[in-house]
């Protein structure tokens, strides 16, 4: 009698990433700090990568903060959709409204405190030479409204640019993979 291993793609995939010779898998330890420095990007308005975003015009400001900094009427049949005191930020943060902007950058994990909508349009794909993120924006806001901004917005207010620093790290972690006594 033998015993046979079967391998299903998940043990795989595991064994794939765990192996020192995989650059995919020092990619991907890359990735945590990414989702840490791209939350801190958007708490600071960007300050965290070296340059804040471009203000909002005054009259926008004060209407992003009554509509959802809790300042706006209640819901109503017209648009039941509105959660008026619950959004994230609270009106006053730049590109938070709903918070599906900064959950579909920031991705999914304990970490991500946005829109769950927007997490589900987070793509990232992992290869051998590097990590590529990407927003499905087909898709609705968590107002029901189509979800088809990220892409105009990151031309005024950059959200995928990171700083020398942070790009240091990120490529700090790649390196403790392959150095000895690293993680691999």
């Amino acid at each position: 009698m033998s015993l046979t291993e079967v391998k299903n793609d998940f043990t795989k995939w595991i064994s794939q990433i765990l192996n020192p010779n995989n650059k995919q898998g020092a990619i991907s330890r890359m990735y945590p700090l990414y989702q840490q420095f791209q939350l801190q990007r958007f708490m600071t308005e960007n300050q965290s990568e070296g340059a804040q975003w471009l203000p909002l015009n005054e009259v926008y400001k004060k209407y992003k903060l009554k509509r959802y900094g809790g300042a706006s009427k209640r819901p109503t049949k017209a648009n039941p959709a509105t959660q008026w005191k619950t959004w994230p930020g609270n009106g006053s943060k730049m590109l938070i409204g709903t918070g599906t902007l900064a959950g579909s950058v920031i991705g999914p994990g304990n970490e991500n405190p946005f829109d769950q909508s927007g997490i589900a349009a987070h793509q990232v794909l992992f290869t051998q030479t590097g990590m590529t993120v990407t927003i499905n924006n087909s898709g609705q806001n968590a107002e029901g409204h189509p979800f088809v901004y990220a892409g105009y917005v990151n031309e005024k207010r950059p959200f995928m640019k990171f700083s020398d620093d942070h790009i240091a790290q990120m490529k700090a972690t790649i390196a403790s993979y392959y150095s000895p006594g690293g993680t691999q």
